[in-house]
């Protein structure tokens, strides 16, 4: 029994180590991603990370994959809450101009613009990337076909980018406008 605990105490404490990574990455980008500042945000001791993690390397891609693999859909909460198509679309447009929790967004987006960044140089996590990308998509696709899903991901995505830049330059209504003409064309 205690072997049991003891392995999930050292999972626990992996994952702690991880969503540490991610905080960072999400708050300073990769270039303050050090070995320091994580142990710092876990909460461990900095040969503590060193031992389970061979390099720095391996703990940032340990945690993209956790990313891409335990966290829900950026979707998910607009796709469980809404029962038509034009109440999920109201609520995507709803999302992309933060007229919800726009932490959780801004986070979330910053860790997928990391992770693209980092699999653009490193080949071994574009992998990764595609298992990101057919979450957001999955359930988008039930609702409004694949090929208006992978649109609808990139259209927002690049929106929720642009608007974390600065001011968008498209508007609340334009958005709206465009999605609708999207899922209306392309199903």
């Amino acid at each position: 029994m205690s072997a049991v605990y003891d392995l999930s105490l050292i999972l626990e404490r992996k994952i702690k180590m991880m969503t540490s990574v991610l905080d960072v990455i999400a708050e300073e980008g990769m270039a303050g991603a050090t070995y320091r500042r994580i142990a710092k945000r876990a909460g461990v001791t900095l040969g503590s990370l060193i031992y389970k993690f061979d390099s720095i390397e391996q703990l940032i891609e340990s945690s993209f994959i956790y990313f891409a693999e335990a966290n829900p859909s950026l979707y998910l909460d607009v796709l469980e809450d809404s029962a038509t198509d034009d109440q999920v679309l109201g609520r995507l447009v709803d999302m992309c101009c933060c007229k919800c929790d726009c932490s959780i967004i801004r986070r979330t987006i910053s860790i997928s613009y990391e992770l693209s960044a980092y699999a653009s140089k490193n080949s071994a996590m574009v992998g990764t990337v595609g298992i990101w990308r057919r979450r957001n998509q999955e359930g988008l696709s039930r609702r409004f076909g694949l090929l208006a899903s992978k649109l609808i991901d990139a259209l927002l995505e690049g929106f929720l980018l642009e608007k974390m830049g600065g001011q968008p330059s498209i508007r609340h209504s334009d958005l709206d406008h465009m999605l609708s003409l999207l899922v209306k064309n392309v199903r």
